[in-house]
């Protein structure tokens, strides 16, 4: 088993960008750097990308890890100009995408998305009845046993559970996911961003169809009738 003392950690501290990622970069002597675990049909390495997003912000790197070429994987994240501390900094090496962790207040980064995660996947898990019902709708989840929906559900939950926990606490769900159910069943169809039932405009958008479904309680109601037909 190995020790944790044996991997190195690096965070993704952008708190505006969703995501960044890089197959190489130039030191500053004007060198080629990158890093392949792999290459092609001709031997050729073919580098390996390395991707930070803000569902999966932190980097574990044993300290040994090397790629097919002996490259040091951990030096050679440190050494991306894009690394706070970088020797081949493009800037005065205080600011970048990401950084090696290496103070107790950084962690506060890593265990914020493991909170999450943790809210987002016990929800999807013990979601029941209607709640269950109008997550998987709003996932595009209909097929497949209860367990198979369940799974499928708890998956996406762990994936990106900011986008989860913002689908589950949405006021306007219950209507969305019917919207989502009426386009598979055929009942609406869409034609680029607009939605339709048969030759009745529901909405321009989404959004629209949300609102003009919400404010309309008969005609929600008729389509949940036509969705009935066809389960």
């Amino acid at each position: 088993m190995k020790n944790l003392e044996d991997y190195i950690y690096f965070v993704f501290i952008s708190p505006y960008n969703e995501s960044y990622g890089f197959s190489g970069y130039t030191d500053k002597k004007g060198k080629a750097c990158s890093y392949a675990n792999s290459s092609d049909k001709n031997g050729q390495p073919i580098p390996f990308k390395w991707r930070f997003d803000q569902n999966h912000r932190v980097l574990k790197v044993h300290k040994e890890q090397k790629d097919i070429n002996g490259v040091n994987a951990v030096e050679y994240l440190r050494g991306c100009p894009d690394c706070v501390g970088s020797p081949n900094s493009l800037g005065d090496g205080k600011t970048g995408w990401f950084k090696e962790m290496n103070q107790d207040r950084d962690a506060d980064i890593a265990m914020e998305i493991k909170v999450l995660r943790n809210e987002a996947t016990s929800k999807a898990i013990n979601s029941k009845g209607a709640d269950f019902s109008e997550l998987c709708e709003m996932y595009h989840i209909f097929d497949g046993s209860e367990s198979t929906k369940r799974y499928k559900l708890t998956d996406a939950a762990e994936a990106d559970p900011k986008t989860f926990l913002r689908i589950y606490d949405d006021p306007t769900r219950k209507v969305r996911s019917l919207i989502r159910k009426a386009l598979d069943a055929q009942v609406f169809r869409k034609e680029g961003p607009m939605i339709f039932w048969e030759n009745k405009e529901i909405g321009i958008d989404e959004d629209t169809a949300v609102a003009n479904l919400k404010g309309d309680e008969k005609l929600r109601k008729a389509v949940e009738a036509n969705i009935a037909k066809f389960a």
